[in-house]
């Protein structure tokens, strides 16, 4: 099958954005196959309103037009849980307190929330609907519940698959031991979905820390962090009319107060010419780097510095890519599993209890319904070359797409088996299909390059250390794989971490 399906997808994303929703949004938006509605914000990473004011500033940032996607504020807490802001990860505004920091929502470009609820919104957006809608959520799953309770019939009929960004199969957790944070924040929410009847492919954090950028990597596309900071400089030295005289508290240290937001330069006029000239920034590389672009460099250069770390996740756009990359040969190995959410444990609420066993004999518990496709592994390498051409936009003949060249032209793209004893003519042959694949379709050029990193059929486990929505671990931490959720220390070696 080819990689991409090519009609469009209508999309509608759930979301409750930190810096990890902030990469997923940049790819959602940056890739033809997708028509991303609506966006539904929701109680998780941060309080619900600063969840609509970053959702905002990534679609400013992104360029996106005014009034599509539509942005609506939903549920402000769980169903039973209490909420779990983590400032700590995402800082006070959920995007990572950049400085200088993103416009505030709107300022340049007028661009508001809708007046509904996120839940009335995607209700009447599945009843207008001429096609069923694809749901990524990469938060708690409280919008959805509601809508489940609410309109269970509709929700059934016109939602063809839920992709979440969620739970575990078997790294454990991350906001606790066992719970990932996006059941763990609401797992009365993950149940009624998980068990609604409606397809979920859950994206799991065994594989989340798996599709990463480092220093060398960014540097090699001309994105180093000094560049990007002296291109965000001038940009923000033009909305200020030249206030901050090229100067930032950054300066590639973690410890920099975040500067006071822009303010809207004028009136209309003045407003979209200060959003096109922040549109239209160029890298030292001399090539386009518009605002996703910079956006995605300076969330994963600010993830390094906070974590003092070698490299940084793209998180939640792992979902995406996967999404996409779903039927390409050996990017995403997902299986049909019956999972269900522990609602009581005390040491175990908001687990994703994935049984694994391979057989089940009486008078054992039968197995339940095969209500989920669990992720189980991904080719981090395929992800991130995605992301890369998606939102990134290396130039062809940079260091590092010749780089990432070289390493899948030595291994070859996955088709079973380890890539390390792949003929050179089997080699060949799935690199000239992947090409012909990829080459009908804009901004995938590496995908047919990508690094074999944590492939899926060569033994690669979990990537090193991560980062995520949740716990991060200090680079080189062999094993396990990420989500969303907390951090924790370098000592940490296991799954799960």
């Amino acid at each position: 099958n080819p990689p991409f399906e090519r009609a469009t997808m209508k999309v509608w994303m759930d979301v409750d954005t930190g810096i990890d929703d902030a990469h997923a949004i940049l790819l959602a938006l940056r890739s033809p196959e997708l028509d991303v509605v609506g966006i539904s914000c929701v109680c998780g990473n941060a309080d619900v309103n600063t969840v609509v004011a970053s959702t905002l500033r990534v679609l400013d940032a992104a360029g996106a037009p005014l009034g599509k996607p539509v942005v609506a504020r939903g549920c402000a807490h769980p169903l039973v849980e209490a909420p779990h802001p983590c400032p700590q990860i995402h800082g006070d505004d959920s995007l990572g307190d950049l400085d200088p920091p993103l416009p505030c929502a709107g300022a340049l470009t007028g661009r508001r929330a809708a007046k509904q609820d996120a839940v009335t919104l995607l209700l009447e957006t599945l009843e207008e609907s001429a096609e069923p809608l694809t749901i990524i959520a990469l938060a708690p799953l409280t919008n959805l519940a509601c809508a489940v309770r609410s309109q269970p019939d509709l929700f059934t009929r016109k939602v063809a698959r839920v992709v979440w960004m969620g739970g575990a199969a078997a790294a454990g957790g991350n906001a606790t031991a066992w719970a990932e944070a996006n059941a763990f924040y609401d797992p009365e929410a993950a149940h009624i979905v998980l068990g609604c009847g409606v397809p979920v492919l859950m994206y799991t954090w065994d594989v989340y820390l798996k599709v990463e950028f480092t220093r060398g990597d960014l540097e090699a596309m001309g994105l180093g962090h000094d560049k990007c900071q002296n291109q965000v400089l001038k940009d923000h030295d033009a909305q200020e009319g030249g206030a901050s005289k090229g100067k930032s508290k950054e300066k590639g240290s973690p410890k920099g107060k975040q500067a006071k937001q822009a303010k809207p330069a004028g009136g209309g006029d003045s407003a979209l010419a200060a959003s096109s000239q922040q549109a239209a920034s160029c890298t030292a590389a001399g090539r386009f780097l518009d605002g996703a672009s910079l956006l995605g460099s300076r969330l994963l250069h600010r993830d390094m510095r906070h974590w003092d770390m070698a490299a940084a996740q793209i998180g939640d756009a792992g979902a995406v890519a996967a999404l996409l990359l779903l039927e390409a040969e050996g990017c995403v190995k997902a299986k049909a599993m019956s999972v269900s959410v522990e609602l009581k444990g005390e040491h175990t609420r908001g687990m994703t209890v994935v049984d694994m066993r391979p057989c089940v004999f009486a008078p054992d518990r039968p197995r339940g319904p095969l209500n989920v496709e669990v992720v189980l592994d991904v080719d981090g390498g395929r992800l991130a070359a995605l992301y890369a051409e998606r939102v990134l936009c290396p130039p062809q003949n940079s260091a590092w797409a010749q780089a990432q060249k070289s390493a899948r032209q030595q291994s070859g793209p996955l088709a079973g088996g380890n890539l390390a004893t792949r003929s050179p003519g089997a080699v060949a042959a799935g690199q000239a299909a992947l090409a012909a694949s990829y080459g009908a379709l804009p901004g995938t050029a590496l995908l047919a390059t990508g690094n074999a990193n944590g492939n899926i059929d060569d033994g690669g486990g979990g990537g090193a250390g991560g980062a995520g929505k949740g716990k991060k671990r200090k680079a080189g931490v062999a094993a396990g794989a990420g989500s969303s959720g907390k951090k924790t220390a370098a000592s940490v070696a296991g799954p799960g971490s």
